[in-house]
């Protein structure tokens, strides 16, 4: 099982064979220390199976690779409670706190799995309990196109989170109708220190957006073409580019993106306008970025539930689990729930994860 999240403590005694023949982990990639990369990479430390021993049977802890968050340990701990004999093969995921970064990342470390299940003539399952929200949630992202590639070499089966957006009110659906003007408000408390927001819709969709910061400033119309939209307002910038369509994907996204001047972006009340001038299948969604990204307050007033999976879990070609209450045998508040846009059925199957 490769499992590609933020690192593992390799003297936690789980990860240890009872038998007196090491370590379970038969190679540890962490992209985040410089000096000794995998065969064919140029970032990250790979530490085989015989280096790791070679620091568990040492008096010294000089190890330099640490878990720092415990979630990579957990999971991993949590396989190897289910399937003891298993092998690990452990990736450290280098992030900075930008999910295009994280994606290259990601991207890098599925790679060096496949290819690792390919040289050594393993089946492997790849875990993935990471997620984001840059993408239209309809497996047409360069991320999920990749997965649904890789996916059908080797004997490898992908296995990813279906996220922890749930009931945290960062996706808004919208069915234009017959109206003509169209609002959305979200939250943004006090220090946060910069915000994206993704508009998603029908190409041929013809309307204005519009964005309105708590002073009730009104910035746009964000026009269709795809040229950069900047501007400056309340010592902030923002920027704006239209994307899309493309030879793997006919939805439109609009990207915005807050910065501030300082150090914070104006807190308060934002909303999202639309103004609709002619209508084809009327379904928009908005998404805020991931929970986990920014501080846990933003969210719309009126948020949807559905289609709050993250990306990758809504890739076509892997199991996205979800999590249910053992003790209510309800699904999980805060578990990221389906179908994806073009109502594919996710997540595939869900595990007790809330206690």
């Amino acid at each position: 099982v490769a499992i590609i999240d933020s690192g593992i403590d390799i003297f936690h005694t789980d990860f240890i064979d009872g038998n007196g023949s090491g370590t379970k982990i038969v190679g540890l990639w962490d992209q985040t220390l410089y000096g000794n990369p995998p065969r064919g990479y140029k970032v990250g430390t790979f530490y085989s199976r015989e280096d790791i021993n070679i620091v568990l049977n040492s008096d010294e802890n000089n190890f330099l690779s640490e878990d720092i968050s415990g979630h990579g340990t957990a999971v991993a701990g949590i396989v190897v409670a289910c399937t003891p004999e298993v092998d690990l093969l452990i990736i450290k995921l280098d992030t900075y706190e930008r999910e295009q970064s994280d994606t290259i990342s990601l991207m890098l470390g599925i790679d060096f799995a496949v290819r690792y299940s390919i040289d050594n003539e393993l089946p492997m399952v790849i875990n993935l309990s990471y997620g984001n929200n840059s993408g239209d949630h309809n497996g047409n992202s360069v991320l999920e196109r990749y997965i649904d590639y890789v996916s059908g070499i080797s004997k490898i089966t992908f296995v990813v989170g279906a996220g922890n957006d749930g009931a945290s009110g960062r996706h808004v659906q919208i069915n234009m109708e017959n109206e003509s003007f169209y609002r959305r408000d979200f939250l943004i408390p006090e220090g946060e220190k910069g915000i994206n927001i993704q508009v998603w819709r029908n190409y041929q969709e013809q309307f204005h957006i519009f964005l309105q910061n708590p002073s009730g400033d009104v910035i746009g119309p964000f026009n269709n073409t795809k040229e950069l939209m900047k501007y400056s307002i309340n010592d902030m910038d923002i920027r704006v580019l239209n994307s899309g369509p493309s030879p793997i994907n006919t939805r439109q996204e609009t990207y915005i993106s807050i910065i501030p001047y300082n150090e914070f972006i104006e807190s308060g009340i934002w909303s999202i306008i639309i103004n609709l001038q002619s209508i084809i299948d009327g379904r928009v969604d908005v998404w805020l970025p991931v929970e986990g990204s920014t501080n846990t307050n933003i969210r719309f007033l009126t948020p949807s539930e559905s289609t709050t999976l993250t990306i990758p879990s809504t890739t076509d070609k892997v199991i996205t689990v979800g999590a249910y209450d053992s003790n209510s045998m309800t699904y999980a508040s805060f578990s990221g729930r389906g179908n994806t846009v073009d109502g594919i059925i996710k997540p595939d199957i869900v595990a007790p994860g809330d206690m």
